[in-house]
């Protein structure tokens, strides 16, 4: 056997290689996009009844001590994106959203009042996570000017 003719065996073993590693990726990829189609339309779905529900929030606190009045979860919503992947459009990811409000009325204000720079840090990083407006008010000793939190 030439060096040409093992050169021709080689490459046509790897094109047949390549050739059923692209045929299983798109059979993967079918298989995907369907689970994708499937979890989308049940999402979607499950986001109509839920606005109709308006299912009670979870208990807050932004100390541990002060509670939040009860909450409600309105305005589900899903999403999709999509992405190109070998010049076809596919499924990036599917999502699902919601807003969070008092169950009766509108929103209140309130005062949480904290002690200590960890208990500080704590109630500020969970009313920025969630978006929270708020003001800080700081309490200096009148006679040290040292910060009392």
């Amino acid at each position: 056997m030439s060096f040409l003719n093992q050169l021709k065996s080689q490459a046509s073993a790897l094109q047949e290689q390549k050739s059923a590693l692209h045929q299983n990726l798109d059979v993967n990829i079918a298989q995907t996009e369907a689970a994708c189609k499937t979890a989308w339309h049940y999402i979607s779905d499950l986001s109509r009844q839920l606005n109709v529900i308006a299912p009670p929030g979870p208990k807050f606190s932004l100390d541990g001590k002060t509670p939040w009045p009860a909450m409600k979860l309105i305005d589900f919503r899903a999403d999709f994106r999509k992405k190109k992947l070998r010049d076809r459009e596919v499924f990036d990811y599917i999502g699902m959203g919601w807003q969070i409000f008092p169950q009766m009325g509108a929103a209140i204000g309130g005062t949480v009042t904290v002690n200590f720079p960890p208990d500080l840090e704590r109630v500020q990083s969970r009313l920025s996570i969630g978006m929270v407006k708020h003001e800080r008010k700081e309490v200096r000793h009148p006679e040290k000017n040292t910060l009392q939190v």
